[in-house]
């Protein structure tokens, strides 16, 4: 357990670091060339300040609570005085603080919008927004969740395998089925977000600004239902399999979800495919 005085030490560090990134991470011409040229739009001067405006926000709100996040266990367990493996958790809690920076930056970028007069526009869809094939994977893997208590309590664990009860694991897929309802409904508000009266050219800077907030909501959430998911396989094939394998097998799992979360937490959230769709099947 952490004293006082370390404690203080990391709190401290903690918030110059912040600082640090909060003052560093500032969108220079290049950066929102890039952006718009990933995005698929054009950004005039009067639309620039806002551009900047969301992506500093952006940028910022993410590092600074993946950081906190990451930090967050070892805090709690230095506060409460409770031991348990921080290690763990760390990536978890750092991707919550990584969406909830987010969410943090898209409130703040957008709350003047919020009371001002709303555009009439066609309805918008999710998938206008999010690759149809990203919102199955997004729901299969909450379903998958739950549907992962079903062979763990049919599976017999070896005799001298210590393994939770099927009662916990449920509480587990539970959480994990929890999130992928909760990312949904989160992409879905950004969706619905009014957009405030404006031209063409600045609806499709908006659309983008949109996606690129639903992508990277959804990649924090496919990498938290990786991280869900991927124990509770690993630990019905060590419930399932005999010894020796099942130890290898297991741990093997473990790894490979933890790096495919990152894979996809990384591949998702870049503005590469953040194109908005819903101007083109208009067209059509």
């Amino acid at each position: 357990m952490m004293g006082p005085t370390e404690l203080f030490v990391v709190v401290v560090v903690v918030v110059a670091i912040g600082f640090w990134i909060s003052r560093r991470l500032q969108s220079d011409d290049e950066y929102i060339a890039r952006w718009a040229d990933a995005t698929g739009v054009e950004i005039t001067p009067e639309q620039a300040p806002y551009v900047r405006r969301y992506l500093d926000w952006s940028r910022r709100g993410r590092r600074i609570g993946a950081l906190v996040g990451f930090v967050s266990p070892w805090l709690y367990s230095a506060i409460s005085g409770r031991t348990f493996d921080e290690g763990a958790w760390a990536v978890a809690t750092m991707l919550v603080g990584y969406l909830l920076g987010a969410l943090v930056a898209e409130i703040v970028v957008n709350r003047a919008l919020e009371s001002g007069p709303a555009a009439v526009m066609q309805p918008r869809r999710l998938t206008d927004y999010l690759p149809g094939h990203l919102l199955m994977w997004q729901r299969a893997l909450g379903v998958l969740s739950l549907a992962m208590i079903v062979p763990y309590a049919i599976a017999q664990p070896a005799e001298g395998i210590d393994l939770p009860g099927v009662g916990s694991i449920a509480s587990y897929a539970l959480g994990g089925a929890s999130i992928a309802v909760i990312v949904e409904l989160i992409e879905r508000a950004i969706v619905a977000r009014r957009q405030s009266m404006a031209d063409l050219a600045d609806v499709k800077v908006d659309d983008a600004l949109r996606s690129t907030s639903i992508h990277v909501v959804a990649a924090a959430g496919f990498a938290l239902l990786i991280q869900f998911v991927g124990p509770l396989v690993a630990i019905t094939l060590v419930a399932a399999l005999p010894e020796p394998p099942a130890g290898v097998v297991g741990g093997v799992t473990i790894v490979l979800a933890f790096l495919f979360s990152l894979a996809c937490w990384i591949s998702i959230a870049r503005p590469n495919g953040s194109m908005v769709r819903r101007g083109v099947r208009s067209a059509a």
